[in-house]
């Protein structure tokens, strides 16, 4: 296709075929720059004669190349950094998690766990500003277990013991007050 570029310029083309020379000098940048080459050659040829034609023409065609080489040697470059930078950060992970292996299970919160016998089930939703440790601190003082959660609505259900509170509503009450918990359900 870039073989008709010259008669594109000179206006010689049949309408298909420069239809088809204006689609790929809108989708190619070396097409499009093919084509001031070509233009240079020609408003050089209308200005002085020339002696040697294909000097000139070798000249500029030569620059152009070696344009197009270094551009493209510089896109290699920074693929090849990219690649070694991607294998590097995967090679860091893998030697991070091989030595974090402590023997601690972790298990998800919606997993199903045993509740006691002497506790209460209650299921609560934590204020969406409470922050992991004031979650953590709040379970502790309340000597409070998570069992299950968070469901879809962000609820938990937290397994207290029976001596936190002498009936439901009592337990309802004080957890109520906390203000971490944005809603306090008591399962009987």
């Amino acid at each position: 296709m870039n073989s008709l570029i010259p008669w594109y310029l000179n206006g010689t083309l049949s309408e298909t075929e420069r239809a088809q020379v204006e689609s790929l000098l809108r989708d190619s940048p070396d097409a499009e720059s093919e084509l001031q080459l070509w233009r240079a050659v020609q408003q050089d040829a209308r200005t002085q004669s020339i002696s040697q034609p294909g000097v000139d023409f070798g000249w500029q065609r030569l620059r152009r190349d070696l344009k197009r080489e270094q551009r493209r040697g510089s896109q290699q470059t920074w693929r090849l950094a990219a690649a070694a930078s991607v294998l590097m950060i995967v090679g860091l992970q893998t030697a991070i998690l091989m030595r974090q292996d402590s023997g601690t299970r972790y298990e998800p919160l919606s997993g199903t766990l045993a509740i006691p016998a002497n506790a209460w089930r209650v299921q609560v939703r934590f204020a969406e500003s409470a922050a992991m440790t004031d979650i953590n601190a709040l379970l502790l003082r309340l000597d409070a277990r998570v069992i299950g959660g968070p469901s879809a609505l962000g609820i938990y259900e937290l397994a207290l013991p029976r001596e936190a509170a002498a009936d439901a509503q009592a337990l309802r009450a004080r957890l109520a007050a906390e203000p971490l918990l944005l809603q306090v359900v008591v399962v009987p």
